[in-house]
């Protein structure tokens, strides 16, 4: 099975993903429905993203993962769960980082990556997408809110898609948690990296015509 990212593209996905995940968890408020994923609250999102990197961290390490049931009642008594999410990130990304380039573990698919690789990709995607059901908890009560949560996001997913390696070391984490505000009023950008759509090339004479023709 074919993969697009490096190892450590996959990585920092993990992280970026969890930050905008537990953002959009804090503002949408624990008690809050998330209209994504029915009869879930955004607790019960989080508690479950949080018990799936704790289950996939001791797959990669050898161990035998943890029951369930057991882990969530970990967290429900935690105190602190946004907390708690944390340390399953660091467990999960610790246990990525450390592993053998050869590691030797199960994967659920029949034709997967090397099990590091396949790992990493999962934990990036799934991440990801419970990062956005976060994100649909904060547009039920507020679809304006749902949106700037959304340009918020996009930005970051443009600086990550870029070449700067210090912005990505600067400005990314501050993006992806919040600490600095974002946005975009483009969408083609988005379309073009998740290879939905081209990007035109741009025509200065053509741009130069339609200002003038505006101006006029």
């Amino acid at each position: 099975m074919p993969h697009t990212l490096e190892l450590h593209e996959y990585g920092e996905g993990i992280g970026n993903a969890a930050a905008v995940l537990r953002n959009n968890a804090a503002r949408a408020g624990l008690d809050a429905p998330v209209p994504s994923c029915p009869l879930w609250s955004v607790a019960d999102l989080v508690i479950h993203q949080g018990v799936v990197h704790r289950w996939a961290a001791a797959i990669v390490e050898g161990r035998e993962p943890r029951d369930a049931p057991s882990v969530t009642r970990e967290a429900a008594a935690s105190g602190d769960l946004l907390g708690w999410f944390d340390d399953g990130l660091v467990e999960v990304l610790n246990a990525l980082g450390r592993a053998a380039d050869d590691l030797d573990a199960w994967f659920y698919l029949a034709d997967p990556p090397a099990p590091r690789l396949a790992w990493s990709r999962r934990m990036c995607h799934e991440t990801t997408v419970h990062a956005i059901d976060a994100m649909t908890a904060i547009g039920r009560s507020c679809g304006s809110s749902a949106f700037m949560a959304w340009c918020q996001n996009a930005c970051a997913w443009y600086v990550e898609q870029g070449r700067s390696q210090s912005l990505h070391a600067t400005l990314l984490p501050q993006l992806a948690s919040g600490e600095v505000l974002g946005g975009t009023g483009m969408s083609n950008p988005m379309k073009y990296f998740a290879a939905i759509e081209s990007l035109a090339r741009h025509d200065p004479t053509a741009v130069l015509a339609l200002r003038q023709c505006t101006i006029r």
